[in-house]
């Protein structure tokens, strides 16, 4: 429930001033019932030996940004001032039956007004820092993005009326955090954190993701007492050592004493702190689930998924009736299953993936969720029995080549509060999200998602209206068209226009040098220093731009520390290594482009074009194995950086293609989404740069070329062979000599190859074969991948191998 009013509403008017307004201009006031308040105290009442550690640091952060925000409305803050502002305390009798009606009543936040005191308060602790934030936001206070440059405060008098307000979040958990920040500095990472605060959001709430080996399993610290805990794999148990990192392996969810860590497992974390209102009881990112004959009775993926969730609920639901067990639904646990019902106290956390529903993930911005193949799998989880909570991924990088998260900025604002809106409808208590940091690039898709997941019927058309005058003043008009102009275009299949990014970013500059020294001077350079950078990404791509260029700008950025962008995600898609020069290695007749080679998950693929060849001709089969079901994605990338080429293959289906190009030079294939596939091409300059390669045929031989660079002295080479398997290689150099060769390999192996002087700039040769699906891993010099040809001849690498 939303917005409940009782007698007067609290903000009688709020004076916002118009785009040329500062504090100089628009002197700022708080006005209560007629008055102006020009001295406050200040009181916090909240009874901390019953706040827990984290809610009382909230609480405290919360009143400290109160004090320092009042002064700037021209209140001076006095312990003998008669005009009072309290924290805390207990919800006035009077507005109980309010309180009750919220969703999540300890999370409200309930204010009171009246002639001489201003009450804010919450009944849960984890709702007096929300209170305060909620009493802030009533004010006109915005924080649109972390740090200093993201804070605004209207201008203008303010006025409140008396009497009372309650209000609560429309999600119990609103959960939205970065996956590279860890790239920022320490104080712009804390930047996030207390934004998160001002937000009233809820990071900490419990769920801590895959726990299969995290938490129930920490450090597989059971692998060598008690094998029988592990999947049953091609009868053997998949215990790995407890200095192996990787997911190679789920549990038995059957074995009795496997469920009996996990009941523990979440019953410590329940007790642990108030703050954990979920527990995860979570497969492990990866690994085969367990095969022995009790699993196999209870199911596939999804079964043994929930049956041990169901396991962990039944066991804790009446010590702790208001907490809840939870998963990640993705991959082959995205669809619910059939003919098994959740407890009531199981969530599962459903992942925007949808490929394994047929579509491409860009689909999802551009499409309301209630629109996509994604509507069905939240509904059907809805009617199971639990709850529901919702994933959302924002711009990830997708293998390299990411051309949705990073080429074009976007904004789906109206499909976000779509889909919070549809997500309550299906029994949704929380909503996560990960992002790459990027504010402006995504369109502000993180300050909505923090406003809906509070308040789905926020009136964001004027709210987004608001943001920009507020943000940019002066440059409001200039900034939302430059920004607007270039959105949305993840299926667009040319290049965002050089002339159209020049034209704004000559407007912005002629905007700025007009405006005073101010904080609107700031954030619209910022936004000038972005839209530069992608001027010069997109010049250097068509060759009339130098790559210092587009690295300056984006270091640029990064002294503007303004939230903005992270810079740092930004680095690796420059054709610095996907889009440079390659030059064959050895000059020859080329045999056959037969490959009989299986490949798997995200791999990359240079194609060198050149006379008389006008066009690529390829062959593809999306191979129908296991439990994948969605499409990959095919993706042709030009030699100047441009996507000139994109496809989706359903599962088992074949592709025939022959693509004509309208330059020579190196382009690079993608193909992401995949389980398996077999991919060959009939032009003769063709090379893969191998992350993960299945063998086909495991009783037969596969032999790949590369070339050792001049420079290098030594790489990497990483083999993997599923454990219950065994795999062999051998390394070879250009005199037919054995470098490196191992045999009986299980599980990822790693070994550090030194390369004699005169097997430098030279072809050497690997030989790999296994049992089952073996595949070898490479990776040359620290990041420097290697490309493989089934053939010498066929060999091509980057110009800077040469050198």
């Amino acid at each position: 429930m939303k917005k409940v009013l009782l007698l007067a509403s609290i903000v009688a008017g709020m004076v916002l001033t118009g785009a040329a307004a500062t504090a100089e201009t628009a002197k700022r006031t708080l006005w209560v019932n007629g008055k102006r308040v020009s001295q406050a105290n200040i009181q916090v009442v909240a009874e901390r030996r019953n706040l827990e550690g984290y809610f009382e640091r909230w609480l405290d952060a919360a009143v400290a940004d109160l004090e320092r925000i009042l002064p700037l409305f021209g209140v001076e803050l006095s312990p003998d001032a008669p005009f009072s502002i309290i924290v805390g305390g207990k919800v006035p009798e009077p507005l109980q039956a309010l309180v009750e009606k919220e969703r999540y009543p300890n999370q409200a936040s309930v204010i009171r007004i009246s002639d001489q005191e201003i009450y804010v308060t919450s009944p849960g602790g984890r709702g007096l820092s929300k209170a305060v934030y909620t009493f802030l936001d009533r004010l006109g206070v915005r924080w649109y993005t972390p740090g200093k440059w993201g804070e605004v405060l209207p201008d203008g008098r303010v006025k409140l009326s008396k009497g009372s307000f309650v209000e609560g979040p429309d999600f119990l958990f609103r959960s939205f955090y970065w996956g590279k920040s860890e790239s920022y500095s320490e104080d712009m990472a804390k930047d996030y954190q207390r934004w998160h605060l001002r937000m009233r959001m809820d990071n900490e709430f419990g769920f801590s993701g895959h726990s299969y080996s995290e938490q129930i399993d920490p450090h597989h610290k059971y692998a060598s007492d008690h094998p029988e805990y592990y999947s049953l794999i091609g009868g053997e148990r998949i215990a790995p050592p407890q200095t192996y990192k990787r997911y190679i392996h789920q549990l038995c969810v059957s074995n009795k004493e496997v469920q009996q860590l996990a009941i523990d497992f979440a019953r410590r974390r329940f007790k642990q702190s108030d703050l954990h209102r979920f527990a995860s009881i979570s497969p492990n990112d990866g690994g085969p689930f367990c095969q022995c004959g009790p699993c196999r009775e209870i199911g596939g993926d999804v079964e043994q998924t929930v049956f041990l969730a169901n396991v962990v609920a039944r066991a804790v639901r009446d010590e702790y009736p208001d907490r809840w067990v939870a998963f990640y639904a993705y991959s082959g646990h995205l669809l619910p299953p059939k003919g098994m019902k959740l407890e009531p106290n199981v969530v599962p956390y459903i992942v925007n993936s949808l490929h394994e529903v047929g579509q491409a993930e860009w689909k999802y911005w551009s499409a309301p969720v209630r629109k996509t193949g994604l509507a069905k799998v939240i509904k059907d989880w809805a009617t199971s029995g639990g709850r529901t909570a919702l994933r959302f991924n924002w711009g990830l990088n997708g293998g390299g080549v990411e051309m949705a998260g990073f080429f074009y900025p976007y904004s789906w604002v109206s499909n976000l509060q779509d889909d919070f809106r549809f997500f309550l409808e299906n029994k949704g208590v929380g909503v996560m999200a990960e992002s790459e940091s990027s504010f402006i690039h995504q369109g502000w898709l993180n300050y909505w998602a923090a406003r809906l997941g509070w308040n789905v019927n926020l009136d964001v058309a004027s709210e987004e209206a608001e943001l920009y005058q507020r943000f940019y003043g002066p440059v409001a008009g200039t900034a939302k068209e430059a920004l607007q102009r270039i959105q949305n275009q993840q299926d667009l299949a040319r290049p965002l226009l050089i002339v159209r990014l020049q034209k704004h970013v000559g407007l912005l500059k002629d905007a700025i040098a007009g405006l005073p020294d101010n904080v609107f001077r700031v954030r619209s350079s910022h936004l000038l220093h972005y839209l530069q950078f992608l001027l010069a990404r997109e010049r250097y791509y068509d060759g009339k731009e130098s790559l210092i260029v587009v690295l300056s700008s984006l270091k640029q950025i990064l002294k503007d520390r303004s939230h903005a962008l992270n810079t740092r995600t930004y680095f690796y898609p420059i054709p610095k290594r996907s889009f440079q020069e390659f030059v064959r290695v050895q000059e020859d007749n080329i045999g056959s482009w037969r490959d009989p080679v299986v490949y798997s998950a995200t791999q990359h693929f240079a194609i060198k074009v050149e006379e008389p060849d006008k066009e690529i001709r390829f062959h593809l089969r999306h191979i129908r194995r296991r439990s994948h079901s969605g499409p990959l994605e095919l993706i042709l990338i030009s030699p100047k950086g441009y996507l000139v080429y994109q496809k989706e293959v359903p599962i088992g289906a074949g592709l025939d293609e022959v693509i004509p190009v309208a330059q020579h030079g190196t382009y690079m294939f993608v193909v992401r989404y995949a389980g398996h596939f077999q991919m060959e091409v009939e032009n003769p300059l063709f090379v893969a740069r191998t992350w993960s390669r299945y063998i086909n045929e495991p009783d037969k031989t596969v032999t790949r070329y590369f070339y050792v660079p001049r420079a290098a002295d030594s790489f990497i080479f990483m083999m993997n062979a599923p454990p219950q398997n065994k795999g062999w290689f051998r390394l070879i150099d250009q005199t037919g000599q054995v470098r490196l060769s191992g045999k009986d390999v299980k599980g990822t192996e790693k070994f550090e190859v030194k390369v004699p002087a005169n097997g430098r700039g030279k072809i050497w040769k690997l030989e790999l074969g296994g049992v089952g699906e073996t595949r070898q891993r490479f990776l040359f010099f620290g990041d420097q991948p290697a490309w493989l040809a089934s053939e010498p001849n066929r060999l091509i690498v980057p110009v800077s191998y040469l050198r």
